[in-house]
């Protein structure tokens, strides 16, 4: 089963549209199947902390989770990055400064904030204080 986890509802709702859903488990894991492959999708909630407690919590009640997916509108800080692009993770940053190492073969770095980012000019601020490691 392929496990799919947003933080927004809005970044969700796509998939879950797309999906034939089975059950809802806990008003949060929506299980079913999306183009004929086992899903089981979740809203985690922004900023890293949210992100991991979600995670942990599919994990426990989901023995049989092969894939892990995060998906989402990732506030667009890189310049380069068009609306579509898909982009994997090498390690994700937050908003305290605590950051996930993570393999991968082509890859950029997620900067995880704990409120949404309405204006370009902080969003580049964040974008400038992104460095490579």
């Amino acid at each position: 089963m392929i496990a799919i986890v947003s933080a927004l509802r809005e970044e969700l709702a796509p998939l879950l549209r797309r999906a034939k859903i089975d059950r809802v488990i806990d008003r949060r894991f929506h299980v079913g199947t999306l183009s004929g492959t086992a899903v089981v999708m979740t809203v985690g909630g922004d900023g890293l902390q949210r992100a991991e407690n979600s995670v942990r919590d599919l994990l426990q009640r989901f023995d049989n989770i092969s894939l892990l997916i995060g998906v989402g509108i990732a506030g667009g800080i890189d310049p380069a990055l068009r609306s579509g692009d898909v982009i994997v993770a090498k390690e994700v940053r937050g908003a305290n400064g605590t950051w996930a190492g993570l393999s991968a073969r082509q890859s950029v770095v997620i900067r995880s904030v704990d409120h949404m980012i309405g204006s370009v000019e902080e969003k580049r601020a964040i974008a400038d204080s992104t460095s490579e490691r």
